[in-house]
């Protein structure tokens, strides 16, 4: 009898690979995920040499794989010297890739089964404007992910973000401290911190700095303007108003206005009734999405008209909630807009300010306006040109929302146990058919072989079962074997006698439709071949070969 002969049915792929992350170095590498599992999570605080070990983080081998091999994690600190793979790959006329975070694959195992590796991913926390005002740049963790009102940890503070970019000379605008009003910055810092308001977001070169600094403004509803009477600039945040502070603002009417130039209300049919906020949560790839709706403007619009807004910077549902509620508030509110000229009794007003607007001719009076823009005129011209909103950017305290749960369920379960098993001695009858002769040869008196049949647990979904042995070492350390079908399982209607040649079944489960002439049948501890099958019944044959019963395939 001829030999089994092994065949090639893929490849396992490795590679060499030097991966620039951002810009270094960095606090600390939290994970390295590869197509969206994680393969790395233990924290690196410094340049160091990991190995990955996740062998069948996509399935193994016989599927897509998975991820082992060294890892040179380099932070890019200024004493950064050149990497030793690099430079056995390169030659020694390298760089030593100082002031950037680096990840450089030792010729990585990472998919089998395909020749594209999957996409990878790094996990990184870096904290803003480290030095200035550290015990309020990092945003402290509330709750557990299940939780509500889960803030995670690790976040930056928006203000320490703002502060770093007008201030690093690499990659920011490089401003000196002195012309920083640091009394306006710690103050938003302390209130976004008690806020719990962090980000978790990435800067792109590509963007202008200016651009990215209007981005967090637009995320925290802040302003930052000059002061024209020190010459600094000034962080604050919008806010819901002091019933003190809307008091004692200035007022404004026909005795120093000299012309309202602008005055409009936007009209219902004009108005955004739905807001579906995209954001990213800490640690994901991918981004979520909850969405806020103004019922009373769906009833008057008769319809939803929905608006999306990306805050991939949020990076959990609580403060999500809370900014979809802020911007539901403006789109869907007929808010008034104005613009005028004055005099010189509006000189202190600033940008973030609320005042109060009267006009008797519109019917006016104490219209609580927020400003956002001011001209102060030139010296020649002391006009000042106001222009604001009527007031409602106010982040909420409360969110009148609570997280939907997701109706999406995990299809990768947790294994469960089989609802039958059985582990059994090999046969004559299957050696001699199964095995190659290099094997057969070697077998002696005390060989034994054993041979595994399991039923599929019902409702898992599966298509096989992975079996791990004990090889008995003195430690009980399980080992993977292989990854096998099911075998197909049914319950006999009734006990059989020894002179009975077919069997009526129930309770089959789903695979019993591959049953075939000529397998094998296994009732306890007796095995039959399979004559002919019906789907209710299934005629066999005992047969003895050379003493010994015999199973598996013809």
């Amino acid at each position: 009898m001829g030999g089994k002969k092994e065949t090639t049915i893929g490849y396992k792929y490795s590679i060499g690979m030097h991966l620039v992350v951002c810009h270094g170095p960095v606090d600390e590498v939290q994970d390295i995920i590869v197509g969206e599992r994680s393969a790395y999570s233990t924290p690196i605080t410094a340049s160091s040499i990991i190995t990955i070990d996740k062998p069948d983080l996509f399935g193994g081998e016989k599927k897509e794989g998975g991820v082992v091999g060294v890892v040179d994690v380099h932070f890019g600190e200024a004493g950064q010297t050149k990497n030793n793979y690099l430079m056995a790959q390169l030659g020694p006329d390298i760089p030593a890739f100082r002031g950037v975070l680096s990840l450089i694959l030792n010729q990585v195992y990472l998919t089998a089964m395909s020749r594209y590796p999957k996409p990878i991913w790094v996990k990184v926390k870096r904290l803003a404007a480290t030095g200035w005002y550290d015990a309020k740049k990092e945003i402290a963790g509330v709750g557990i992910p299940t939780d509500v009102d889960y803030i995670p940890n690790g976040s930056a503070n928006p203000a320490h973000i703002i502060y770093e970019c007008l201030t690093n000379k690499d990659w920011g605008l490089g401003l000196p401290t002195s012309i920083i009003d640091n009394a306006s910055f710690m103050a938003t810092a302390d209130q976004l911190y008690t806020e719990n308001f962090g980000l978790s977001l990435l800067y792109s070169q590509q963007n202008r700095i200016e651009k990215f600094i209007q981005t967090i403004l637009g995320y925290i509803n802040g302003i930052l303007y000059n002061d024209n009477s020190t010459g600094k600039f000034v962080l604050k945040l919008v806010r819901k108003a002091e019933t003190a502070e809307i008091n004692s603002s200035e007022q404004f009417d026909e005795f120093n206005i000299s012309e309202l130039s602008k005055y409009e209300r936007p009209s219902y049919a004009e108005l955004i009734n739905e807001v579906i906020l995209k954001y990213r949560p800490q640690g994901w790839v991918v981004d979520s999405a909850l969405s806020v709706q103004n019922l009373a403007a769906i009833e008057a619009e008769q319809g939803v008209v929905s608006q999306t807004v990306n805050y991939t910077g949020i990076d959990n549902a609580t403060i999500a909630t809370r900014i979809a509620i802020r911007e539901l508030n403006q789109y869907s509110t007929p808010l008034a807009k104005v613009s005028f000229i004055c005099n010189r009794s509006g000189w202190a007003v600033v940008p973030g300010d609320v005042i109060r607007l009267s006009w008797e001719s519109l019917g006016i009076a104490n219209m609580v306006i927020r400003v956002f823009s001011v001209n102060y005129g030139t010296l020649k011209n002391g006009e000042i040109i106001i222009e604001g909103t009527e007031d409602i950017y106010s982040l909420p305290e409360t969110a009148y929302l609570t997280r939907q749960p997701s109706g999406w369920e995990d299809p990768v379960r947790a294994p469960i146990p089989a609802p039958f098993q059985k582990i059994f001695e090999t046969n004559y009858y299957d050696i001699q058919t199964t095995f190659e002769d290099s094997v057969k040869q070697a077998i002696t008196e005390t060989s034994a072989f054993v041979e595994m049949a399991t039923a599929i647990p019902q409702g898992l979904g599966t298509a096989s079962y992975q079996l791990f042995s004990d090889e008995g070492s003195a430690e009980v350390s399980y080992v993977f074997k292989e990854d096998s079908p099911y075998t197909p399982t049914a319950e006999l209607v009734g006990n059989i006698t020894p002179i009975v040649n077919s069997i009526t079944y129930i309770n089959a489960d789903t695979l019993i439709r591959l049953v075939q002439v000529g397998q094998a049948l296994v009732i306890d501890d007796e095995i039959l071949r399979i004559d002919s099958v019906n789907l209710v019944l299934i005629l066999f044959r005992r047969l003895i070969l050379q003493g010994h019963e015999f199973g598996s395939l013809e």
